[in-house]
């Protein structure tokens, strides 16, 4: 298994390499480069197998999330990252600090906060008296087929891992 910490550029240099020098690991993953849709669109048919991990993915069925996706891709034309999903979940648990707090006075909302068990477009958001999340999960996905498929964990799977990774000369 061969496992990266990577950004975009890392991760398709990366993948690009192992199949120049035919290394062939059973299982192949990368981190944040892979989960960009342009991981796939530069390497096409040498990104699939890869696996990858993520915050958030538009496919997952939290409440608002396919509402919030909808709303993202007519404003701007594109699809989010999960960036966009987490400062859009930050909003909304900012703003029900406020409402429940009934202010906007810093400490309130903060105290209000940290009493938050909430569902949002990004998922849960649950936080310790330090305001460490407890809650929220990554997902591990893999691409197949063209396709980014969550994989992990079995409560938000929307497919299998397909495993062993097939050596480059038969994929």
């Amino acid at each position: 298994m061969l496992a990266a910490a990577t950004y975009f550029d890392d991760a398709v240099a990366l993948t690009r390499q192992m199949r120049e020098l035919n290394v062939n690991p059973k299982m192949h993953g990368v981190t944040i480069g892979g989960d960009l849709p342009e991981f796939y669109d530069t390497l096409k048919g040498n990104a699939e197998y890869v696996y990858g991990a993520t915050q958030w993915e538009p496919a997952l069925n939290y409440p608002g999330n396919r509402e919030f996706v909808e709303s993202y891709r007519a404003e701007f034309k594109r699809e989010p990252s999960y960036f966009a999903a987490a400062g859009y979940a930050g909003c909304l648990v900012y703003t029900e600090g406020v409402k429940r707090a009934g202010s906007l006075d810093a400490d309130k909302v903060r105290e209000h906060i940290l009493k938050l068990d909430l569902r949002t477009p990004f998922g849960e958001f649950k936080v310790d008296p330090d305001g460490v999340q407890l809650a929220h999960k990554m997902v591990t996905f893999q691409w197949q087929k063209e396709k980014k498929v969550i994989v992990w964990p079995d409560d938000l799977a929307q497919g299998k891992v397909l495993f062993p990774t097939p050596p480059w000369t038969s994929r």
